[in-house]
């Protein structure tokens, strides 16, 4: 007989992450680790025309970095290359990362997160599948189109010459994602040699890894 069809099994993980013992990468902390802060863009598309440090914050105590301190190319290399690591000029999402804060504590990079102004010139977005068909404003390619697939199989008029009902319908759904435990962390270590070990969040690290490549500008025996 088998000892596992038709038996229900604990989960190795579950007395662990019930009990609060397991550790994400929020628990994980290294000597004179620094903390990031992300400024982002609040609009859904525009250009910046002026980013504004408050001059009553001690900006010395702050590292401040934005696309032009990447040493390699600012862009995710994912599916398609259209997402800056850092806005450059154009903001295309709201959330879009602008520069990035460090600071060696958590509440000081906040602070300095909080004591950034971005300056903006509204540009025509595009929320809805109806307003992208329409093309009143292209925000991608020459129609608003990331990619085009024709699917056909069998005859579809003769389907419906021959079929006794068609119902017609149209349906939504709302986004959805999975219901993760942990929140999206990554905790990057600069090695000796030049190189990086990087942990974090990673379901995919292969992305990770053709991504921190080409934004490093460096082999891959650099990144781990």
């Amino acid at each position: 007989m088998s000892k596992i069809v038709g038996k229900s099994l604990p989960r190795i993980d579950a007395w662990e992450k019930s009990s609060g013992r397991t550790r994400y990468i929020d628990d994980i902390t290294y000597p004179n680790m620094w903390y990031g802060a992300c400024v982002r863009a609040l609009i859904p598309r525009g250009r910046i025309k002026n980013i504004t440090f408050d001059p009553t914050f001690d900006w010395s105590k702050v590292v401040i970095a934005d696309h032009r301190d990447i040493p390699g190319k600012n862009i995710v290399l994912m599916h398609v290359e259209d997402q800056p690591f850092l806005v450059e000029d154009i903001v295309n999402h709201a959330g879009e990362a602008v520069c990035l804060i460090a600071a060696p504590t958590k509440e000081l990079a906040e602070e300095a997160r909080s004591k950034v102004k971005l300056e903006y010139e509204e540009l025509p977005s595009v929320a809805t599948i109806e307003e992208s068909r329409s093309k009143k404003a292209i925000v991608y390619g020459s129609e608003n189109v990331i990619s085009h697939y024709d699917m056909n199989k069998g005859d579809i008029d003769a389907a419906f010459a021959n079929a006794d009902h068609i119902i017609e319908g149209e349906y939504r759904t709302g986004y959805h994602e999975h219901a993760y435990l942990e929140t999206q962390g990554v905790i990057a270590k600069p090695r000796e040699d030049g190189g990086f070990t990087i942990e974090g969040t990673l379901q995919c690290p292969y992305y990770v890894l053709k991504a921190m490549k080409a934004f490093l500008n460096v082999n891959e025996d650099k990144v781990n």
